[in-house]
């Protein structure tokens, strides 16, 4: 294939940036799937194509006049997503998924049987205020109420968990590393050592930050465990994920590529979408 065939195959012009380029990758990428000659035709083009771009790159930056030194350009190095945006998209997706999830819920006579329980959960606590029972006797109200609570939302969790697989691993690797939180604040998830992110890696990832491993083992725990060994079970996970959140938190603030422990687990980063430099290819 020669490099008019591949720029013409990526619908680019040969002084397109590197940053067009790549965003016709992708988008002729999604228009051919599940065609996989396509694809291979598409692939060679853009390697090519992008060949191309960085030895003219080296060839720009290249000072001809005598006396002055050779200077190789290259892009700027994907800038670390600050905090503050990673928050935001966060809570921004968490709250997408709690009211699709909320919504499908209601649909089941299960999320009736929450709303009753949740409100017996809230006599018990005004009589163990009132002194009108014992803290015996408080403890053991709740923790059979939590557990009633827990076994009528087991739906509701099977729910969140497929929404979440859905949308932060299925979705965020179709819509190359962004979720509709990390657009919105642009900001996008990357592999950390420059390759394609896979499936596996959003997966990873959501285990350990969106807590599908915890909420795995809450499932199995309410569904096979004898009602007394639940209460403890139960706290001693939401412990462990509390503490694993806060270590995530702990390492994104702190750490200088502000990678938290799911993404050394997954080897990505979070970047700002936007930060990187263009880079100009010229005949």
């Amino acid at each position: 294939m020669s490099l008019e065939d591949s720029f013409q195959e990526l619908g680019v012009s040969k002084d397109a940036t590197m940053k067009q380029l790549t965003r016709a990758y992708h988008k002729k990428q999604k228009e051919y799937e599940g065609h996989p000659r396509k694809l291979a035709k598409l692939e060679k083009a853009y390697g090519i194509a992008s060949e191309y771009c960085k030895n003219k790159a080296i060839v720009e930056g290249e000072v001809i006049s005598s006396g002055q030194k050779k200077e190789e350009v290259k892009a700027t190095p994907e800038v670390p997503s600050y905090f503050l945006p990673r928050v935001i998209a966060y809570v921004i997706d968490i709250s997408i998924i709690s009211v699709v999830a909320s919504l499908l819920f209601a649909l089941f006579p299960q999320a009736e049987n929450v709303t009753k329980l949740t409100a017996e959960v809230q006599k018990v606590q005004e009589q163990y205020l009132s002194q009108e029972i014992t803290t015996e006797e408080y403890v053991n109200q709740t923790m059979d109420l939590n557990y009633d609570i827990s076994y009528q939302n087991v739906i509701y969790t099977i729910i969140d968990l497929a929404l979440v697989v859905g949308y932060f691993v299925i979705y965020q690797w179709k819509a190359n590393g962004q979720t509709l939180g990390k657009r919105v604040m642009r900001i996008r998830t990357v592999s950390a050592n420059g390759e394609k992110l896979t499936m596996n890696q959003y997966l990873y990832r959501s285990l350990i930050v969106h807590a599908v491993l915890f909420n795995l083992f809450s499932l199995f725990a309410v569904l096979f465990l004898d009602k007394s060994m639940f209460g403890p079970i139960s706290m001693g996970l939401e412990i462990v994920q509390m503490i694993v959140i806060l270590v995530c938190i702990f390492m994104v603030v702190y750490r200088k590529d502000g990678r938290g422990l799911h993404d050394l687990v997954a080897n990505t980063r979070v970047v700002m979408a936007d930060e990187k430099e263009l880079i100009k290819c010229e005949n």
